[in-house]
């Protein structure tokens, strides 16, 4: 998401843009190949409670560190459809900068994903909002 004063531009004429997701890939990457015909489409089903854990987490200022979901991968052999389930997550220990002690099941793996909790863009931008708005 990339906020922009094109968006609000009676905001300010100079261009003030912030990110908050960086889309560039950590660690290794794979590919769903994704067919026009939606019963033959990956289908992914992040869990909302995971989702939201990770975002508390993220501003959270004790865990600053690394999160990774753990999910699984289904196969319906009626419909050949694959559907990805991410139901938990792990988190860096902030000591030790070592994964929790986790042992993977038969068909789960791990994605990592990257929290920034980079709040001084938003800070400034509502800072230079409220000066604006006097």
């Amino acid at each position: 998401v990339i906020i922009c004063n094109k968006m609000i531009p009676q905001i300010a004429s100079t261009e003030i843009c912030s990110s908050f997701w960086d889309s560039t890939p950590i660690g290794r990457s794979f590919s769903l190949r994704l067919c026009q015909h939606e019963q033959l489409s990956p289908q992914l089903i992040l869990d909302d409670k995971v989702f939201r854990s990770a975002v508390r987490l993220q501003n959270n200022s004790t865990y600053r560190s690394q999160i990774k979901f753990i999910g699984t991968l289904i196969t319906d052999d009626e419909s050949q459809r694959l559907t990805y389930v991410i139901d938990r997550l792990i988190l860096k220990n902030s000591t030790t900068n070592e994964f929790h002690n986790h042992q993977l099941l038969t068909g789960e793996f791990l994605i990592p994903i990257q929290c920034n909790n980079d709040n001084q863009n938003s800070t400034t931008i509502n800072n230079f909002i409220q000066d604006e708005t006097r």
